[in-house]
């Protein structure tokens, strides 16, 4: 991420969400849609490579990577969950007052 590490390093809790490629770029896809009217297939091919890291850019290795150097609480939600499912894990978890 490369934000300095007195910034990465200053947080309480990262609460990294991740779900399956197929959930993701559909959801990209509507996203784009909905944002720009189109969905650029650019986009989406580099996007479609996360899992697989095979593309310059954001990967999965490297965020677990940058996860792992956290020195605080690391919370992985992963999975298509609604957001109260992810937010009673979280409460579960002792987040409530961090959760609005």
């Amino acid at each position: 991420m490369k934000w300095g590490e007195q910034i990465e390093n200053a947080f309480d809790v990262v609460i990294f969400l991740y779900v399956e490629a197929h959930i993701r770029l559909k959801r990209l896809r509507e996203r784009e849609i909905y944002l720009f009217g189109a969905a650029d297939p650019d986009f989406l091919e580099w996007a479609a490579q996360y899992d697989q890291g095979t593309a310059p850019g954001r990967s999965l290795a490297r965020h677990q990577a940058w996860l792992e150097k956290r020195s605080c609480r690391v919370i992985k939600l992963e999975g298509a969950m609604s957001v109260s499912e992810q937010i009673e894990i979280l409460r579960q978890k002792g987040l409530t007052r961090h959760v609005i």
